[in-house]
């Protein structure tokens, strides 16, 4: 038999049920944070220690990267280099072709009318050996003439305007353009 009386109302019962409950959780909960703290920092610690270790060993090996990017650098420069040498080099060995234009028309106009060019090959000394004569480049002229004697002095002023030249002329058919003989030609120059 229960000697005591409860005299409260329903709802004060319920709502001191509830702040009971409300009581016991809030318990439970901050035991189960403090569980949970004590767990975390109890793992956390080691693998900050670690961590730490980590950053003092790799600031130990950050000159070391230093140097391999500065290597990395340099040898880049030094590939620019190289190719820029080799196609210094490149350039070097090729007669430029605007260069023997010039000599050519040089020739011509030297040559006061009498020299007329109808076609122009260069040929650099390739894998298929085109140049012959011992020499890098072909420079082959095909013109008419007034006479033969203008297609002799067009060959010799070429011969001497350019380098290390040497010459040879080739004199073909007479044709007759306006009512004028003049002489079919074709001279090849090697340098």
């Amino acid at each position: 038999m229960s000697r005591s009386i409860n005299l409260m109302s329903e709802r004060a019962c319920a709502r001191d049920c509830w702040l009971n409950c409300a009581r016991q959780w809030t318990r439970i909960l901050a035991i189960v944070v403090g569980v949970l703290t004590l767990h975390t920092a109890f793992n956390w610690w080691p693998v900050h220690k670690q961590s730490q270790q980590r950053i003092a060993m790799d600031s130990q090996y950050e000159p070391v990267r230093r140097l391999k990017t500065t290597n990395q650098d340099l040898k880049k420069r030094i590939d620019e280099s190289k190719q820029l040498g080799q196609l210094e080099l490149t350039l070097e060995k090729r007669t430029p072709t605007t260069t023997l234009a010039g000599l050519v028309s040089q020739a011509v106009a030297k040559c006061h009318g009498n020299v007329f060019l109808e076609n122009i090959d260069y040929q650099q000394q390739g894998s298929d050996g085109s140049a012959t004569r011992d020499s890098s480049a072909k420079l082959s002229l095909e013109g008419i003439a007034t006479d033969p004697k203008a297609v002799r002095v067009f060959a010799e002023l070429l011969k001497s305007s350019i380098p290390n030249a040497s010459t040879e002329a080739e004199q073909f058919e007479t044709i007759e353009i306006n009512q004028q003989q003049m002489q079919a030609f074709r001279i090849d120059c090697f340098f």
